[in-house]
Formats: structure tokens, C-alpha cells, sequence
């Protein structure tokens, strides 16, 4: 009997999630409720979860986020229009909820502006530059410099080192619309533009964490010369970041990233965004929790351009595009990652492993991460996994699954690394790697997949399009394919996978494809980045009946829009 078409099964399967969207946005895990309020949404986009591919063999696939938030703009019962000279910082005191303070254009704020916490409602403070929407952008358009610029956005300016905006313990319902968040000249270096939530041991109860807080349409940014080691720190529950652009984050005096948190229970929403920073463009975790068993968690990140300047390159430090040390039920879908390379690390564009970084938080990990449908591209090396390398205690890494991306321009000049597609070190548990595409026409790669002690327990490597590399599949001191899976990855599941520029079909499991060049592949036209396979032996559908390699169809539909010009 045919079996149905990818398109049949995945419609099958979101008719089937829509009838319990309200359980996965609302009804699950009640007992965050005093951290965080998740507001019920219509299912759409910003709120629909839809499900993974089946699974294989034993391998659990990630937990999707079970909350999300709502980034749909709030009534206002009063607006309050304010004067260039105005005290800004008098009328966020005596706002109330309902509020929207509207800033004239062009007005600068100077000083370092606290959100207070007006007590529970469910009505929103706004503090939004008096533009309409025609000169600022609809929702779901994204702010950039240009626009900024000839918007005329209200200026928030920090004067010194302390951040232009924070928040009180508890504070709630605050969002910051088409506003530019800045450094004033002179200054050299700042920690953080804007802070929600804190990293002090003040936040001590789930009532004490700032929630229901959104960055909408907004510029958050440096300047070319600045150390600006944060734009944006998610300290707090509840928060959103969307259609914003976040530039200029980058130090050579430690790690600088677009988007950081460690002590806050999300969950979070980071949608249509720019962001750039130099060591970490986004990282949860590298920080002590406040509140034992607290963990970064139900976070989603879609639709983003992940990436820094070429022209940043021996001039600011760099590390990856991506890094997770504690987080919890991360979905990465749709975005566009770019521009990494060796540097102050070995230039891996996704760096994702369980690290207690103080030795203080045993509950610590990295678990339940999907990543799907992305474009990853002009990168030394892709995805580096680890259970636990600190070895201080911790949960070790588990339940990754990344499945349908492309990676393209892998350890091409001037984005040089090592050529590592994917390494697995150390005791992971349940990761699954199935149908994706790396290519890379000119690129110089070393492994497909990198393997090494202790053991990877339940791996799935199925249906995808691979650049073997130098080695192939392989662990130190063993050989390439099956001796290193079965020693390095006992009862792992490696099939059906076209093997690109190397191989022996005989030294790795049976069901492998192997090809001499990706010239021989049959790509539809690789030098305009369509990676569709045309019909042949190659392409031919694996075991699950899809078609080896990544949708195109769904990644380039899901990342339409991620590039936006400054």
C-alpha cells in the first residue's frame, strides 16, 4: 500500500495538536503558575507546537515547550502623551496599569530607567514611541536601524555603566515598544542594556521574579567601539523579544552576548529578531539559580537571523552562534544562523551540554532541545554536544533531536573551523539526527560525526545527507563506522544516510548510501542553495518514506523572512 506523503501525515498530525493546543499553551505544569502567567492564545504560529517526525528505533525525541506567550499588543484604558523634557522615569512611577506612555519622536531619555512593581494585574504598562504603526511597522514586522532611524524612535540612553532599564523584584505587565535602547557617548563599557529580572540572591521566591514583560519592534544597541557585554538579560518569568533588532553586542573583556538567562523560569518567546553579538549570540545558562530546582525552560526561538559582521573577525572575540549550559524543553525552529569561525573557541555554531557553572545548581542540564528547520551556514564546525564536561554535578545532556535543517558553507574561507558536522562526547542520552543536509561544495571536513568516551546511549542517525569528511563516523582509537559505533555508541542506529565525498560502504552499517561527490548528488541547483534531490538511487526514500535530507519545502518556508536588510 503507497504510503502517505510527508505533506498528508504532517496535516494529520497538526489536526490532531489543535484539539489540545489549550493543554500545551495553558493547562501544563500547573505549578509554575505563580511564576509565570501564560496567556490562552488562538492557535497560530507564535503558539502552535506541532509535532516532530516519528521516531525510530528506541531514541525519546525532545519535549516540545509546553508554554508559550503571547505577544498579541494589549488595549490601553489611558494614554498619556509626554513632553521631550518630561521626567520619565516620575511618570513610569505614577503610570498605571493600562497605561501607555507615548514618547514624542526624536525625544532622548537619559538615565537608567527601573520598571517598579505596580502589584498583580493583568493590564498593561506601554512605553512606545508616538508613531503609528504605518511609520513603525505592523506586530510581525521587524524594527531595523533604517527604520529606526527615519521612525525618529524615543531614545532610552544609558549614561553610564548600569543598564538604561531594569526591573524591581515582582515587577509585571511592562512592554517596550519602538523604543532605541543605547549607550551615551564617552562611555566605554556597560554590562547589560536592559535587565529583567535579576541575578541576585534578593530573588528568592517565585513572587519575587519580574514576568509579563515584551521588547516589541524595538533597536537595542551598542556602537562599534563599546564593550556591551549583554543587550538583553532574561532574569524573569514570562517574557517575550520580537521584531526587534539587537546590534553592537561584543567585548574582549568577557562573554558578550544578544540574549542571556540563568535565573529565570521563562517561559520565553525570542521571535523575528536581528540579533548579533560576538562570544554567544544566544546562551541560557553560565549563571547560579536564586531558587533550588529553578532551570531556564519552555523557550522558543523562531524566525531569527542569528549572526555577527564578518568585519567583527580579529577585532571582537567569537565563540558559536548558539550555546545551552541550563535549559530546558528549547525549540529552535526557523531561524537563519550564520558567520562563526575559530577564534577564542573552536567555532562550532551550536554548543549545547550540561554545565553547572558555579558548582552550586546540581539540578543543572541541558534537555528536551529541538532543532528543526533552520538554515545554518558559513560556520568552522556545526553542532558540539556534550553530557557534562565539568564534571561538577549536574544532569547530563539528553533528549536532542535535530531534525530537517540545512547546513551549508561548512570550514570555507573565511569561516574556517575544523569541519566537524556533529560531535557527541560524553554520556548523552537519546539524541537523534535525522534528516538533514550538510553541504558544503568547497569546505575542507574532518568528521561526519565525532565520537568519544563515555558512551552516546540511544543514537539515531537516519535519512540524512552527510559530508564524510576525512574520517567519517569515528571515535579515537577505533575504526571509522562500525567499530567506533558500536564502541563509542553501542546499539546506535545509523541508516540510510547519503555519505558525500568519502566512505566505504563495507566498514559502516548496511543501508548507507555513499557518494564521491556532491556534484553526483543531484541537487537541483546547489550554487543558488536549492538542495532538493532530484529522483535517483541516491535520493531514493528511506525507511520512514521521506525522501533522505532535510524539506526543503518547510525549512525555506519557515526561514522566508529570517534575513531582513539593515
Amino acid at each position: 500500500m503507497d504510503r502517505p506523503s510527508r505533506r498528508t501525515r504532517a496535516h494529520r498530525s497538526t489536526r490532531v495538536l489543535r484539539a489540545v493546543a489549550l493543554c500545551v499553551t495553558v493547562a501544563c505544569d500547573k505549578s509554575a503558575d505563580a511564576i509565570s502567567r501564560v496567556v490562552a492564545a488562538p492557535v497560530a504560529r507564535d503558539t502552535l507546537l506541532s509535532p516532530l517526525p516519528a521516531p525510530s528505533g528506541d531514541a525519546t525525541l525532545a519535549e516540545l515547550p509546553r508554554r508559550t506567550v503571547s505577544a498579541a499588543y494589549p488595549a490601553s484604558r489611558r494614554e498619556l502623551r509626554l513632553d521631550a523634557d518630561a521626567n520619565l522615569q516620575a511618570a513610569i512611577d505614577s503610570a498605571r496599569p493600562g497605561d501607555a506612555l507615548l514618547l514624542p519622536p526624536g525625544a532622548v531619555y537619559e538615565g537608567n530607567f527601573v520598571l517598579p512593581n505596580k502589584g498583580d494585574s493583568d493590564d498593561w504598562i506601554v512605553i512606545r514611541t508616538d508613531v503609528d504603526d504605518a511609520l513603525l511597522g505592523a506586530p510581525g514586522s521587524r524594527m531595523t536601524p533604517t527604520t529606526a532611524k527615519s521612525a525618529m524612535l524615543a531614545a532610552l540612553v544609558t549614561p553610564n555603566q548600569t543598564a538604561a532599564i531594569t526591573t524591581q523584584l515582582g515587577a509585571n505587565h511592562y512592554r517596550l515598544v519602538g523604543v532605541d535602547v543605547h549607550v551615551r557617548g564617552g562611555v566605554r563599557d556597560v554590562n547589560a542594556l536592559i535587565r529583567f529580572g535579576t541575578a541576585s540572591s534578593a530573588q528568592s521566591t517565585p513572587e519575587l521574579i519580574a514576568r509579563d514583560l515584551i521588547v516589541d519592534r524595538s533597536w537595542v544597541h551598542g556602537s562599534p567601539t563599546l564593550e556591551l557585554k549583554r543587550c538583553i538579560m532574561l532574569n524573569s518569568g514570562s517574557t517575550a523579544v520580537v521584531d526587534s533588532w539587537l546590534g553592537e553586542c561584543h567585548s574582549n573583556q568577557g562573554d558578550s552576548q544578544a540574549i542571556i538567562g540563568w535565573n529565570g523560569p521563562g517561559p520565553y518567546l525570542i521571535q523575528n529578531n536581528h540579533l548579533e553579538a560576538s562570544h554567544e549570540v544566544v546562551a541560557f545558562g553560565g549563571g547560579s539559580a536564586t531558587i533550588v530546582d529553578q532551570s531556564p525552560s519552555d523557550i522558543t526561538l523562531r524566525g531569527n537571523h542569528i549572526t555577527r559582521p564578518l568585519a567583527w573577525k580579529g577585532v571582537w572575540q567569537v565563540k558559536n552562534l548558539l550555546e545551552t549550559k541550563h535549559v530546558r524543553r528549547l525549540l529552535v525552529e526557523g531561524n537563519v544562523f550564520e558567520n562563526n569561525w575559530r577564534d577564542a573557541q573552536a567555532g562550532f555554531a551550536f554548543v549545547l551540554k550540561s554545565e553547572n557553572q558555579n558548582g552550586d545548581d546540581p539540578w543543572t542540564q541541558s534537555t528536551d532541545i529541538t532543532i528543526r528547520y533552520n538554515r545554518i551556514r558559513n560556520t568552522g564546525n556545526a553542532f558540539n554536544l556534550a553530557a557534562n564536561p565539568s564534571g561538577l554535578p549536574a544532569v547530563p545532556a539528553a533528549r536532542i533531536t535535530i531534525t530537517d535543517n540545512i547546513l551549508e558553507n561548512i570550514n570555507v574561507g573565511p569561516y574556517e573551523g575544523d569541519g566537524h558536522s556533529f560531535q557527541l562526547l560524553g554520556d548523552l542520552a537519546d539524541i537523534v539526527v535525522k534528516h538533514n543536509t550538510v553541504t558544503s561544495a568547497n569546505g575542507r571536513g574532518a568528521f561526519t560525526v565525532m565520537l568519544g568516551n563515555p558512551s552516546v546511549r540511544r543514537l539515531l542517525v537516519q535519512g540524512n545527507v552527510l559530508m564524510h569528511g576525512g574520517y567519517g563516523i569515528k571515535g579515537g582509537g577505533t575504526g571509522e563506522g562500525t567499530p567506533s559505533i558500536d564502541h563509542y555508541a553501542p546499539g546506535a542506529l545509523v541508516r540510510e544516510n547519503l555519505m558525500v565525498g568519502g566512505g566505504d560502504p563495507r566498514v559502516y552499517p548496511s543501508g548507507n548510501r555513499f557518494s564521491a561527490s556532491f556534484g553526483e548528488v543531484g541537487f537541483v541547483d546547489a550554487t543558488a542553495g536549492n538542495y532538493r534531490l532530484a529522483p535517483s538511487v541516491l535520493s531514493a526514500p528511506a525507511e520512514d518514506g521521506i525522501t533522505v535530507g532535510a524539506d526543503i519545502d518547510r525549512v525555506e518556508s519557515e526561514t522566508r523572512g529570517a534575513v531582513v536588510a539593515p
